[in-house]
């Protein structure tokens, strides 16, 4: 890798940037990058009788035992 291949100003916070209104420079802050969408989501399941007690339920392949909040 040349030297030019390097970015000169990667660990600073802002960059200047030059105003054709104003001639001047201006100093802006470095646009943050986008964090990545997570890829699962959760969601909240609550199973319950006809009577509203909690029962376990099967997701996944798996048995999980809803307990009620307290």
């Amino acid at each position: 890798m040349s030297d030019h291949d390097k970015d000169d100003l990667e660990g600073v916070e802002a960059i200047p940037v030059y105003d054709r209104v104003t001639s001047r420079f201006e100093w802006r802050k470095r646009p943050v990058d986008v964090p990545e969408p997570p890829r699962w989501r959760t969601y909240g399941i609550e199973v319950s009788d006809e009577n509203g007690n909690p029962m376990p339920f099967v997701a996944n392949g798996m048995w999980v035992k809803n307990v009620p909040n307290t």
